[in-house]
């Protein structure tokens, strides 16, 4: 559940506002409304306006506005193009300096290290450094990576399918430099590739000397550049990629997983995600800007307007929820459905904001992604869009700790498809409960017992329990005293349970003997409802079908009336059982 942001180098939008120049009797104050939508970071309607009325601007405006889309939409050679015109065709003082770090973050981007390290050179008589401190990293970086070959990217295929994980985190399988590193997080929440000191170091990964500090959500670490000579995805290969390093001192998160960010993602044309899989398609050529989706420091962010309202929320598969931020009284937690660009969202509201996206919505993590059959991140385009959205909870735990069987056992085939062999396990668990088949619940009960002790957390108590159902269903109350009383050390309210399955030990387990195939019974209809004939001891009643009933119930004079052995039990310590 980490992000990672360049707090060093990514905090820096757009150009700022007051830098913006005004063009003269543009209609409808163009040029002043586009600077204030760039300066809210609504890229979507800056986009909507810069098509409407392009044709209205200076050319120094027109350019202006260009550095700000190349930068929000991933087209760092627009972003490159435009302020080199800006600066050849109009120069000037006035300009934001921190042009010139967007231009040498681009060239990053784009992997031309060494123009980058020429063009940092020639802005040594107004370093970078000298605009902003912040900005020091890139110029000392660049002079290291001197020498270093431009990354370049091999995909003969031009596609390319590869398993995944279909639970949190999402992960897939990828190489460096020829050796293979399972267990990868995709993360589309992180600007970049962030790899652990200890796969840098076996993985033979050229690191610098440079501290980059970085934000997650388990607070600021430090981190180094380093260069990976090959980075294999299917069959994409990359070719002299940059990457950051944690520190040897960061918490254990980071000493034990590795994140592939936005950065290699964003080279490709598009990546499409569904339970279990992962496409990924070659970037030819950048097709035109059709967006809700744009990028602000290295997240990217989907843009839905919802009530005439823009609202925006960041898109991160290496989040495990969907948090909706707000400052209302809604206390935390608080499930809650929005719409996003047309569908159904389920939420948890968060007080505040994001500390890593910033005032945002909210974020959109892995399970809405999972709630599609599937989705595809178009890079070209800058759209987000889905198919097969199905407005359900989106974790089937949810169905389980509300006692909703009836929605998990409709949509368990859906679940299923989008998590692990234990999340698998445990809802055929739970079905086989609800749907009265106690064998397969405790097959698949069993199962996660002995493989997934350890992963079930607190859980256990839950498949222990249910465990302990089904066992003094089929009448081993052996059995079901042995789970209960591990149940017990946890949750005293099951107690009562406990002494039921203690006091029916003397009944011997119940079986049930059927001499035909089927039985055929004539039944009539009352103001009671339907019944049948049957015998209890060899004495005839009427059996009345009461489907709603979970138990079967009898009173206490009819029992005596038909011998009937009653066990008492108590329920708790206000009062008894029969």
């Amino acid at each position: 559940m980490h992000k990672t942001a360049n707090i060093s180098a990514c905090q820096r939008s757009i150009p700022d506002r007051k830098y913006l120049t005004s063009a003269r009797n543009t209609p409808n104050n163009y040029t002043n409304k586009l600077s204030e939508l760039g300066s809210n970071d609504s890229f979507y309607e800056m986009w909507k306006l810069y098509n409407d009325s392009a044709a209205y601007f200076k050319d120094e405006m027109r350019l202006y506005s260009q550095i700000c889309i190349g930068y929000a939409f991933n087209r760092p050679e627009l972003t490159i193009k435009s302020i080199d015109s800006l600066y050849t065709y109009y120069p000037s003082d006035e300009y934001p300096p921190n042009f010139k770090y967007i231009r040498a973050k681009s060239l990053l981007e784009l992997g031309r290290y060494n123009e980058l390290a020429a063009y940092c050179k020639s802005c040594e008589k107004d370093s970078v450094c000298k605009i902003d401190p912040d900005y020091a990293w890139i110029e000392a970086l660049a002079y290291q990576l001197a020498g270093t070959p431009d990354c370049t990217i091999d995909f003969p295929q031009g596609e390319c399918t590869i398993p995944a994980s279909r639970d949190f985190p999402l992960r897939i399988t990828i190489q460096l430099n020829g050796m293979e590193l399972p267990n990868t997080i995709l993360d589309t929440g992180a600007p970049f590739t962030l790899l652990s000191h200890e796969t840098a170091k076996k993985y033979n990964i050229r690191m610098f000397k440079d501290t980059v500090i970085v934000g997650t959500y388990c607070g600021p670490i430090e981190a180094v550049t380093g260069i990976i000579e090959e980075l294999c995805i299917g069959d994409i290969v990359c070719h002299h990629a940059y990457v950051k390093v944690a520190s040897p001192q960061v918490p254990d998160y980071f000493l034990e997983n590795n994140t592939l960010g936005i950065q290699e993602l964003a080279k490709l044309s598009s990546v499409e995600i569904a339970p279990g899989q992962i496409t990924f398609r070659k970037n030819i050529h950048k097709d035109t800007l059709h967006p809700n989706v744009c990028f602000r420091n290295g997240h990217p962010y989907i843009q839905s307007i919802n009530n005439n309202q823009i609202e925006e929320y960041i898109l991160d598969t290496g989040y495990d929820t969907n948090h909706l931020y707000t400052n209302d009284s809604i206390p935390e937690d608080t499930p809650v459905w929005c719409d996003v660009s047309g569908n159904p969202v389920q939420f948890f509201t968060k007080k505040g904001t994001n500390s890593i996206a910033g005032k945002c919505n909210g974020t959109l993590g892995l399970p809405y992604i999972y709630n599609f059959e599937s989705c595809l991140l178009d890079f070209d385009k800058m759209a987000f869009t889905g198919t097969g959205c199905r407005k359900i909870p989106f974790s089937y735990s949810m169905c389980i700790n509300n006692g909703d069987f009836a929605h998990l056992n409709a949509n368990r085939e859906w679940y299923k498809a989008r998590t692990n062999e234990m999340g698998r396990w445990i809802i055929n668990s739970f079905t086989g409960f609800t749907k009265n088949d106690m064998d397969m619940c405790i097959q698949y009960a069993d199962s996660l017992l002995n493989k997934y002790t350890n992963e079930l957390g607190f859980g256990i108590i839950s498949i222990q329990n249910v465990r302990a159902i089904a066992s003094a269903y089929t009448g081993d109350f052996p059995a079901a005293i042995l789970f209960l009383k591990n149940c017990i050390e946890q949750n005293s309210n099951l107690l009562g349970s406990l002494n039921k399955c203690q006091a029916m030990l003397p009944i011997d387990r119940q079986r049930i003997s059927w001499h035909t195939p089927s039985v055929i019974l004539p039944a009539s209809m009352d103001d009671n409802g339907l019944s049948v004939t049957a015998k209890i001891n060899q004495k005839e009643l009427r059996l009345y079908f009461i489907p709603e009933k979970t138990e079967c119930m009898i009173s206490s004079e009819e029992a005596e009336k038909y011998q009937m052995q009653i066990i008492e039990y108590e329920e708790d310590s206000a009062h008894k059982e029969k």
